[in-house]
């Protein structure tokens, strides 16, 4: 009898909590994304509405927070901490997640739902995940310090990094450290600064399935296992920029229903059409088995991911940085001091060298080729080199040792009268201020 009563008390509680469960609105009931985490209750959502919101979040165990739009529903966490902590059994999905220290830090957080987001230019890590997998789906993670993605000593089978775009980070797109033994499916691992992915020897079990590792400085170490499912190819973005970003792929693309369960590797419009329902006492199954029939091996001509030699030693460090150097193709929007995307890779180079050689300060010049208003020109040369060292910042450079200044069109380095000396005259130029 007590235990049927126990049943009744228990089914009538979730049938309550269900019905009460509230939608609560950013900012119409609460002007913060922490204030209206702080009033939730377990099978509440959040809505939040586009802007730009800096806060530092933590999310509340059975409540899904929901951005507008993902390119316009920010968190920006300041570099206090991380941007997100994570908790168990909760979801956040549809926002541009940056400039924390991490992304999104989950430690020891099962059933965690990251789904829908830009996690990028965050101090460190885009997602480090602790113990226990996060389902990590459907994100574009770009352009952080250290890796996109971190599983250290993290185990799962019924959770997946899967469908993610993991682009342009500092070390690696995927790092497996310690004992970790998680399922990567149906991702791009694309142009990482060091590797596509990294695995320590204790990682050796994770699966990686009908992923694309294409163009990374290197595509893998020698302790973690790339069948032949996956590939290398040019995924063919829809637009890559990202200051006007779309990063599913093209029509034509080599991407296209070329993964597992016939999907496209990537991101997909979708992503409830891949996330099982999980049921209780149920055994998770593997992500894929060779003698699935509704996708066999010989359906598809693949593409062999060879590895290329890990090095004995890491690679030596650039030479030493001479009194006065220029940096070649560091490009501004017309008229602003917006560097746009095609000037990273070549910052880097200077990030690198500041790196190799920590006693190395700089000043910035910036320069413009303009003839006309001296004032509005030398306050946009000054802005570009401003921006150029915030852009160090962010990378790791510590700030004491830069300076900036801008030169007019009263400097000139080259003649104005023709493209080459209008080019050189737009330059950013780097001098030696430790001796």
């Amino acid at each position: 009898m007590l235990k049927h009563l126990s049943f009744a008390v228990l089914a009538a509680s979730v049938f309550f909590g269900a019905a009460f469960a509230k939608v609560i609105r950013v900012p119409g009931n609460y002007k913060t994304i922490s204030d209206a985490l702080g009033n939730a209750d377990s099978g509440d959502t959040i809505l939040v509405k586009r802007g730009v919101y800096d806060e530092n979040v933590t999310l509340v165990m059975g409540v899904v927070l929901k951005g507008e739009d993902p390119l316009t529903t920010i968190i920006d966490g300041g570099r206090r901490g991380p941007t997100v902590m994570g908790v168990t059994e909760s979801e956040i999905s549809h926002f541009t997640i940056r400039n924390g220290l991490e992304g999104v830090l989950c430690e020891n957080t099962g059933g965690l739902y990251v789904h829908d987001n830009y996690i990028l230019d965050n101090h460190a890590t885009g997602v480090a995940a602790f113990i226990s997998l996060p389902e990590i789906a459907n994100n574009v993670v770009y352009g952080n310090r250290w890796s996109g993605i971190l599983a250290w000593g993290a185990k799962s089978l019924d959770s997946k990094i899967e469908q993610n775009v993991v682009l342009r980070n500092g070390f690696s797109g995927l790092a497996l450290k310690g004992p970790s033994n998680v399922v990567a499916v149906n991702n791009i691992f694309m142009e990482n600064h060091y590797y596509g992915v990294f695995a320590d020897p204790a990682s050796g079990q994770t699966r990686m399935d009908y992923n694309n590792i294409y163009k990374n400085y290197y595509p893998f170490n020698r302790f973690i296992k790339i069948n032949r499912t996956n590939k290398s190819l040019d995924p063919q973005f829809r637009n890559p920029s990202i200051f006007s970003p779309d990063f599913f792929v093209q029509p034509k693309s080599p991407m296209v229903k070329q993964g597992y369960a016939r999907l496209d590797i990537g991101l997909i419009k979708d992503i409830s059409v891949v996330r099982p329902k999980r049921v209780e006492g149920e055994e998770p199954q593997p992500v894929m088995q060779e003698s699935d029939p509704e996708f066999t091996m010989e359906e598809i001509k693949y593409q062999e991911v060879e590895a290329e030699p890990e090095p004995e030693a890491p690679p030596p460090p650039p030479p030493p940085p001479k009194k006065v150097f220029v940096v070649e193709g560091v490009n501004f929007l017309s008229g602003k001091a917006d560097i746009t995307e095609d000037s990273f890779a070549n910052l880097m180079v200077v990030v690198e060298t500041m790196r190799a050689y920590p006693e190395v300060t700089f000043k910035v010049v910036g320069h413009t080729d303009d003839q006309g208003k001296r004032d509005a020109n030398q306050k946009l040369s000054e802005a570009r080199a401003k921006a150029v060292v915030d852009f160090l910042i962010t990378r790791g450079i510590s700030a004491s040792r830069l300076e900036f200044e801008g030169r007019g069109p009263d400097q000139p380095i080259a003649s104005n009268s023709t493209a080459a000396g209008r080019a050189k005259n737009r330059r950013i130029e780097f001098q030696r201020t430790d001796n």
